[in-house]
């Protein structure tokens, strides 16, 4: 059974955690290396570097379900598992 669930990557503030930042105009889209200013706390974030960690957290978070969700499986099938 393939899992159903929607995954989003969220960027959040390294200061923070606030998930909400200033740019520069509607649609701007920032390039590797572009610093990114929190609309809460008003630090820069390297745009790189947080969105480095908020994908490598959301692809942590689709392994840990795909390894349970194989698991739940394998004992319905009729399997031990440990």
């Amino acid at each position: 059974m393939p899992l159903k669930t929607n995954y989003k990557v969220e960027l959040k503030c390294v200061f923070c955690r606030a998930k909400i930042f200033e740019l520069p105009y509607e649609g701007y889209q920032p390039i590797s290396g572009d610093m990114i200013r929190c609309a809460d706390c008003g630090n820069s974030n390297d745009y790189t570097s947080i969105r480095r960690t908020a994908i490598d957290k959301t692809v942590s978070k689709i392994e840990e379900d795909v390894c349970h969700e194989i698991i739940k499986t394998f004992k319905k099938a009729g399997f031990k598992v440990k």
